[in-house]
């Protein structure tokens, strides 16, 4: 995605809950591109290429006992009546309405550091949501936020908190 207000987010990875369905925790990413001809910031899904970013009825929704063709039919029109676009835009709007804490949720649900997307092995690092090579040059202040807020998604784990 190259456009919508997800490009002014810092770089790193962020998660919130998807605005349709508060079951469902999605993560996205935030970079600068350097490859493609176009360059210049990007807000994608994360991992890439999963597919799983974009509307869905909700756990539950479709009746049981369904052919799979009559599933396909359900899901169609269930789409059409909620567009994608709006619906990213929901997402970036609770992401950027605190990145903070959708940089800890992403730490939190991942164990992946939400700076670099590397795997978190440390304790310190697990607590912060950010590992040591990107600690290294945080400014403390920062580094004081983004554990207060891992800190708040440790204590709510068995609530699943994320921003919605």
């Amino acid at each position: 995605m190259t456009g919508g207000g997800g490009l002014a987010l810092p770089a790193g990875y962020y998660a919130a809950r998807d605005p349709l369905d508060p079951g469902r925790v999605l993560c996205w990413r935030r970079w600068d591109s350097t490859r493609r001809r176009d360059g210049g910031p990007r807000f994608d899904p994360w991992p890439p290429g999963s597919g799983i970013h974009r509307p869905r009825p909700p756990q539950g929704a479709m009746p049981a006992g369904l052919t799979q063709p009559e599933q396909y039919m359900r899901r169609e029109e269930w789409r059409k009546a909620h567009p994608y676009r709006p619906w990213l835009e929901a997402v970036t709007a609770v992401i950027c309405a605190d990145p903070v804490a959708a940089a800890a949720c992403f730490a939190h649900y991942t164990l992946c550091c939400w700076n670099c997307g590397k795997a978190l092995r440390e304790e310190h690092s697990k607590a912060y949501g950010v590992g040591p090579d990107c600690r290294r040059d945080m400014p403390p202040e920062l580094l004081d936020r983004y554990a207060a807020a891992t800190a708040r998604h440790h204590a709510w784990a068995e609530t699943v908190r994320c921003p919605s």
